[in-house]
């Protein structure tokens, strides 16, 4: 068997239309997150296989989420052609960005 690879850095879900960040609550509830404002707030995942894996299952299913590479500025959404869990970079999605108000860009947020 090969060895596993993962994608190293820090990554967060953001809610697309409203800007929220999640942060686990510590419960095993089916959606166990509360929507913060910031960055600093947010639970941080150390590689991109795993928050996908989060999103995946763990996250509402019926509200769009991007994951956010802290250390890049790269944002993916679910690919849900692929199967799951994958992730996709999001300009293949560019009818889920939203505007972040502020005039800010994608970069701004982090």
């Amino acid at each position: 068997m090969l060895p596993r690879q993962e994608t190293p850095g820090r990554f967060v879900i953001q809610d697309i239309k409203t800007g929220a960040y999640l942060r686990h609550d510590g419960t095993g509830l089916d959606h166990p997150y509360d929507d913060v404002e910031s960055v600093e707030e947010a639970t941080v995942w150390r590689t991109l296989e795993h928050v996908s894996y989060v999103l995946w299952w763990y996250v509402d299913m019926h509200r769009p989420y991007r994951i956010i590479n802290l250390d890049t500025g790269d944002s993916f959404v679910k690919n849900k052609a692929r199967g799951i869990p994958h992730v996709m970079p999001e300009p293949y999605y560019p009818e889920l960005l939203q505007p972040q108000g502020g005039g800010k860009g994608e970069t701004d947020l982090v």
